[in-house]
């Protein structure tokens, strides 16, 4: 590997996994008001008027949309598709996640792991790590779910 390019990509890592976190973080303050968004209108209120998970939501959208902005400078590819991607994570901050604002899409950073080609290796070996967590939490769904269905009278 170019040696310029391991050396970038050590510097720009910590603006990665900062990435990751704020995503991380935005995707589960949000999340908080998605299951009762459409089910219960006193909670989608409730957390629509709290100055204070309002202020969160936009402190951490607006750092991400700045991080994103501020890489377009240095996009490794075409400004296009930089600009698609600087697009895409602000008006989905998960996105930032997994996407890179400044790499190519041939590239990704996994906690732990680093910088990583996407490749069809690493998807097998994420999937083959990931498959039996995912399958738990799935199934951790299901006693939420009878009892909203078992019980709906009583949680109104």
């Amino acid at each position: 590997m170019d040696e310029n390019l391991v050396i970038e990509q050590q510097a720009t890592s910590w603006r990665a996994e900062a990435g990751f976190w704020l995503g991380s973080l935005f995707l589960v303050t949000v999340a908080q008001v998605l299951p009762h968004g459409g089910a219960s209108d006193h909670i989608s209120a409730l957390y629509l008027t709290n100055p204070w998970l309002t202020g969160i939501v936009v402190v951490l959208w607006g750092t991400i949309a700045l991080e994103a902005i501020s890489s377009l400078v240095q996009a490794r590819d075409s400004l296009k598709a930089a600009g698609l991607r600087c697009l895409l994570i602000c008006l989905i901050p998960p996105a930032r996640m997994t996407i890179s604002s400044a790499w190519p899409a041939d590239r990704i950073w996994l906690p732990r792991l680093g910088w990583q080609v996407c490749t069809h290796d690493l998807f097998t070996r994420l999937e083959f790590k990931f498959t039996l967590p995912m399958l738990i939490i799935t199934l951790l769904i299901l006693p939420v779910m009878a009892v909203e269905l078992l019980m709906t009278k009583q949680l109104e």
